[in-house]
């Protein structure tokens, strides 16, 4: 029996075993899902549908109607969310044209697919044999899904990963980041690509636009703290019946704001780093497989004020009910489930050998 592993079990297991265990044994799942996952699944999606000529708009109309009540049932913690997304989608689509185009990549049924690439792969394929002897690795099928593969016109090759965030990522978080570095080497492994020269990581800001406030005196704030979009200004502008013209300033920083909003930053490959890091995922691999569901210590620290599992862990250490806590905050659900479409199926076929 096979037991598959993934950089985000990966990155669970080395933070706190019982986190793991919660979501990957227990496949506990918090019922209100944090805004921050919810923006960043839905501009997975609609990069997805653009990357395969489809109008990434649309993804937003077609939301199940069991999302919309959701939305519609926590407003006030999620804000206007498809919305702000609609908005800062539209700006992200217009702003980019520095040339990067994804690369189609065929998936089991032969279909050229641009995006959100999903492989299953025998850990024992990508170890140096050298070091880590097959039988040590027996029976783990690594598994992922790739954002997505580019080139520039500079004719380089790029791994593509797609990130939401509110507060950017500074570049010891990108050399050392491990997704990056499995995925790269599972690229190689399947023949999608001869080379990888190295990570875009396309970055797009997930705070709400401000939308300027109207005055008493019916103009709009000119505040130099308000951090807005070209859209949003031209829409405050339109509703409070004032002439675009009257808010050339305003508009010219709004214009400056898209480069923060969308940011892709390259960044090459370095071998010897990533062999390491690399390594390091191997070993995690193998303590998983012969330790989980065995393991469930507690790893007790800051990271816990935004971890999932926190009202389980407080309810357990400080004898509250939690059978109550359980059945109130978390459902059972698979929690890689997010990751495919209708039009995949969720069994992926191992591939053996890779692609020459």
């Amino acid at each position: 029996m096979s037991y598959t592993v993934g950089q985000s079990k990966v990155r669970h297991w080395r933070s706190c075993r019982q986190a793991y265990d919660f979501k990957y044994e227990q496949q506990l799942i918090r019922r209100r899902t944090k805004r921050p996952f919810v923006f960043g699944r839905l501009v997975h999606r609609m990069i997805e549908a653009e990357a395969q000529e489809e109008d990434p708009l649309a993804v937003l109309d077609q939301i199940e109607l069991d999302d919309l009540e959701i939305f519609t049932a926590e407003k006030d913690m999620y804000g206007e969310i498809i919305e702000d997304i609609r908005t800062i989608m539209r700006e992200y689509f217009e702003y980019h044209a520095d040339g990067l185009r994804f690369i189609p990549v065929e998936d089991e049924t032969g279909e050229l697919r641009f995006a959100e690439h999903e492989f299953a792969i025998p850990l024992e394929d990508l170890v140096d044999r050298r070091k880590v002897p097959p039988r040590d690795v027996e029976g783990i099928v690594f598994k992922g899904q790739v954002d997505g593969i580019g080139k520039t016109p500079n004719k380089l090759r790029w791994l593509v990963e797609n990130k939401t965030f509110d507060n950017l990522p500074n570049d010891d978080e990108r050399w050392r980041n491990l997704q990056s570095v499995v995925y790269i080497r599972a690229i190689l492994y399947l023949g999608w690509m001869k080379r990888i020269d190295g990570v875009c990581w396309n970055y797009i800001r997930s705070k709400p636009p401000t939308v300027p406030k109207v005055l008493k005196s019916g103009r709009l704030s000119m505040k130099k703290k308000i951090v807005t979009l070209p859209s949003v200004v031209r829409a405050a502008v339109a509703a409070a019946k004032l002439r675009i013209q009257d808010y050339d300033e305003l508009m010219k920083r709004a214009v400056q704001t898209r480069a923060d909003y969308f940011q892709r930053i390259y960044t090459p490959v370095n071998e010897t780093i990533s062999s390491k890091i690399f390594g390091g995922f191997v070993e995690s691999a193998i303590e998983m497989r012969d330790s989980a569901g065995k393991k469930r210590d507690k790893n007790i620290g800051r990271h816990c004020t935004w971890c999932d599992y926190e009202p389980l862990c407080r309810a357990e250490l400080t004898g509250g009910d939690v059978d109550f806590v359980r059945e109130g905050e978390y459902k059972v659900e698979d929690p890689e489930g997010y990751h495919r479409t209708k039009r995949r199926s969720p069994q992926l076929k191992v591939v053996r050998g890779g692609k020459k």
